[in-house]
């Protein structure tokens, strides 16, 4: 038999199991809200960016294919140096931090080049600029000279201003000719076309000794190097060519044969050749023949089982976008 003592403590060890279970019956019976977790990436403080432009007024970090404020910038003496008129600056001033705060058409320029082109492909695209208006309607660079890891699509605050208009272009240059598509989807691609003939699976960072800076370098067996070995070794080589090129500002399109490149504009440089390139060998239907020297360059993506999966994924998304080519502008 039990004393008192021993039953009293039995007594209480009962109603303390006893009271732990209705707890324990109540916390899982409840309802508990949803809680949201929402996930804060961090990023990288150093806001210094080599390519950075004049008229640059914003760059954002890509996270998730979502858009976070990475730096403003204030707007450059140069920019204002021109306007006499002070009610002008004044204007000019609110103008542009007006545009660094409308992230929301930021974010729809932004969206259209991420449903053109799968995440999976532009992994090293981290950062995304805007600009103000100017001739130059949008840039593809590395954001520091000394790292591939990292590149940054830049773009005019206008640029979807022209999605619905085709640009005209004449022969004999075809300098414009966006093969029937808007210029913003073309250009995007073309822009695109840049970091997949640059990045670190196409190029190495070079030491240059002598300014001891890096200059990214088309490796072995590359879209570029094959461009260079095959074309612009020859063209630069001539000095007759060269003469030409620089009299008819920067483009070899009337110093060689026609054949020689998809697009005036390509024949600017070995990387607008191969971005220019790049575009058309998306945007055009059929496979080529290698009849022509346009033609081999464009067959030179065909021969990259990843170029080619890289087409086929953004024409696809063209094709879920309901952008179709329309009949090219000529002039």
């Amino acid at each position: 038999m039990e004393n008192n003592s021993s039953l009293r403590v039995r007594k209480r060890q009962l109603l303390l199991c006893t009271g732990l279970l209705g707890i324990s019956l109540c916390i899982s019976s409840c309802h508990k809200p949803d809680i949201e977790l929402v996930e804060q990436p961090v990023f990288e403080t150093d806001t210094t960016g080599d390519h950075i432009g004049v008229r640059t007024f914003i760059t954002y970090n890509i996270y998730k294919d979502q858009l976070y404020p990475y730096t403003t910038y204030s707007i450059k003496p140069e920019i204002l140096a021109t306007i006499k008129d002070k009610n002008v600056v004044t204007a000019e001033l609110n103008l542009w931090n007006s545009r660094q705060k409308d992230k929301q058409s930021h974010e729809k320029i932004f969206r259209l080049f991420s449903d053109l082109i799968p995440e999976m492909y532009r992994k090293d695209i981290k950062y995304f600029s805007v600009s103000v208006p100017s001739p130059t309607y949008a840039t593809m660079s590395t954001l520091k000279n000394n790292s591939l890891e990292s590149f940054n699509l830049e773009v005019n605050a206008e640029l979807l201003t022209y999605l619905d208009s085709i640009p005209a272009f004449k022969a004999p240059e075809y300098r414009h000719n966006t093969l029937g598509y808007s210029y913003p989807i073309y250009l995007l691609i073309h822009e695109f076309g840049h970091y997949v003939t640059s990045n670190k699976e196409q190029s190495y960072l070079k030491y240059l000794p002598n300014s001891n800076t890096y200059n990214a370098a088309p490796k072995p067996g590359s879209i570029q190097d094959s461009l260079d070995v095959m074309y612009w070794n020859r063209y630069l080589k001539d000095q007759a060519g060269v003469d030409c090129w620089a009299k008819h500002g920067n483009t070899y399109y009337f110093c060689e044969p026609a054949n020689e490149f998809v697009t005036g504009y390509a024949s600017s440089s070995l990387g607008e050749d191969a971005a220019e390139t790049f575009a058309h060998f998306v945007l055009l239907d059929e496979k080529p023949t290698a009849t022509t020297a346009v033609n081999r360059k464009l067959l030179l993506f065909y021969q990259n089982p990843r170029m080619v999966a890289i087409r086929q994924s953004i024409r696809e998304n063209l094709k879920k976008l309901g952008i179709v080519p329309r009949s090219p502008t000529m002039r």
